[in-house]
C-alpha cells in the first residue's frame, strides 16, 4: 500500500482498494464545538468529515477505519458523542441518497430559493420545519449578517463622495466627472446615500422599477447602466433593455433610466426589502 495525499491506496486480490489516510503529522484541529458559531455550522463540519471517511473508502473494514479516525479527531475538538453519531447516520444516508440519484433517481429540482437572515438556530429550525410541512417546493437558505470584521475594518475614513464634489473640491482640470444617479435627477447630496429603497423610470419607455440597496446609490445605478448597456438578461433591468429595447443604447452618454428618487431609508436588509415589497405593491411597477 501507498499512502497519496489523504488516501491509503492498496492493491488486494487483483484490485484497486483505497481509504482515508490522515497524516500523523496533522493539527488535528477543526471548528471547535465550543465556538460561538450557529449550530448548524459545526454541525455541518462533523457531517462533512464523515462524508469524506465514508465516500474515500471502497470496503467496509476501509470506512469503519476511516469513521473511527473522524470521531477522534470530532472528540478532540470537544463534540459530544451524541453530536458525532448524529453526524455519521446523516453521512450514510446522504451517501445512499448519492448512490441512488446516480443509479437513475431523478434529482429534486427546486421551484425557488428563499434566502432569510439567520437570527438563532430555534428560529432557523422552526421555519425549515414550517416551510416542509407546507409541501411548497422551495429551497429555504439562511444568511449570516455581518462579522465583527466587516463592522470594524474600513479601509477609509467618511462617507464616499460624489466624484463630482471630489473634483469642485480640488479644482480639477479636464472632462466633468460623470455620477449615473445624479443624472437620473437625485437630489443633491443622495447618491452618496446608503440602506436605501429607490425607484427610477426607463428613460425610452418610462416602465418604472424599485429596488434596494445596502451599498450607495451611485454604486448601485453605475450596475444599472452597465446592466442597460451590455443588455445582461441576469438581471431585471438588463433583461428589460434586452427584450424591449435591444439596440436601443447606441453611444456611451446615453442614459437609460430617469425620474429616479430615493423612497425610504433602513439599514436593516429585513426591514429594507419589507419596504421595497409594500413600494412595489402600492406603485405596481
Amino acid at each position: 500500500s501507498i499512502n497519496y495525499l489523504d488516501l491509503t491506496i492498496s492493491i488486494r486480490d487483483e484490485t484497486l482498494h483505497w481509504e482515508l489516510f490522515v497524516k500523523p503529522i496533522h493539527s488535528g484541529v477543526h471548528l471547535s464545538f465550543l465556538s460561538s458559531h450557529p449550530l448548524s455550522c459545526k454541525r455541518a463540519v462533523a457531517t462533512s468529515q464523515f462524508r469524506r471517511a465514508i465516500g474515500y473508502a471502497t470496503t467496509e473494514d476501509g470506512k469503519k477505519r476511516g469513521e473511527a479516525k473522524m470521531r477522534e479527531l470530532l472528540k478532540l475538538n470537544d463534540y459530544p458523542p451524541e453530536e458525532i453519531e448524529r453526524a455519521r447516520k446523516k453521512a450514510q444516508k446522504m451517501g445512499e441518497r448519492k448512490k441512488k440519484m446516480i443509479a437513475g433517481k431523478r434529482k429534486e429540482e427546486w421551484k425557488s430559493v428563499l434566502k432569510l437572515p439567520f437570527i438563532n438556530d430555534v428560529l432557523s429550525r422552526d421555519v425549515s420545519r414550517i416551510v416542509r410541512q407546507s409541501g411548497l417546493n422551495v429551497r429555504v437558505v439562511f444568511r449570516s449578517g455581518p462579522s465583527l470584521k466587516d463592522m470594524l475594518v474600513r479601509s477609509r475614513f467618511g462617507e464616499k463622495l460624489c466624484p463630482r464634489e471630489v473634483q469642485r473640491e480640488r479644482k480639477t482640470k479636464g472632462r466633468p466627472m460623470v455620477c449615473r444617479a445624479c443624472d437620473a435627477g437625485l437630489r443633491h447630496g443622495d447618491c452618496t446615500s446608503q440602506g436605501v429603497v429607490y425607484t427610477m423610470c426607463c428613460t425610452v419607455c418610462g416602465e418604472r422599477y424599485i429596488g434596494e440597496t445596502e451599498r450607495s446609490v451611485r454604486e448601485r445605478f453605475n450596475e444599472h447602466y452597465r446592466d442597460a448597456n451590455n443588455q445582461s438578461v441576469r438581471t431585471a433591468w438588463g433583461s428589460h433593455y434586452y427584450h424591449e429595447h435591444r439596440g436601443s443604447v447606441k453611444s456611451a452618454n446615453f442614459q437609460p433610466f430617469h425620474q429616479a428618487q430615493i423612497l425610504g431609508r433602513e439599514t436593516s436588509l429585513p426591514s429594507r426589502r419589507l419596504m421595497e415589497a409594500r413600494e412595489i405593491r402600492k406603485r405596481r411597477p
